[in-house]
């Protein structure tokens, strides 16, 4: 338990900055109920292998291969999705007019 996060995000500790576009969109991936195995533990999310082929770039390996999300990130590619429709409803508004 946290009560705040920060991640590094200066833009002076940063170089190559370009936008970054998504190989797929997020919405495509599935969300899902599960158990994990080891604890039972009963649980609501999406599978690393689903997100993978979405954005490639927000999943790891460990060593033994297992796959795990930077959560942190969907946040932002969900930001993509919400900027692509406010385009859209203001290109629709602007036919309307």
């Amino acid at each position: 338990t946290a009560t705040s996060f920060y991640a590094t995000s200066d833009r002076r500790k940063k170089e190559n900055i370009k936008e970054f576009i998504p190989q797929k969109s997020i919405l495509e991936l599935p969300v899902v109920e599960f158990d994990f195995k080891d604890s039972g533990t009963h649980q609501i999310g999406c599978i690393a292998q689903d997100l993978q082929e979405i954005c490639p770039e927000i999943v790891n390996a460990d060593d033994n291969g297992y796959l795990s999300i930077s959560e942190s990130k969907l946040s932002y590619l969900l930001l993509l999705e919400l900027k692509k429709l406010r385009e859209e409803f203001e290109a629709y508004k602007a036919s309307k007019e």
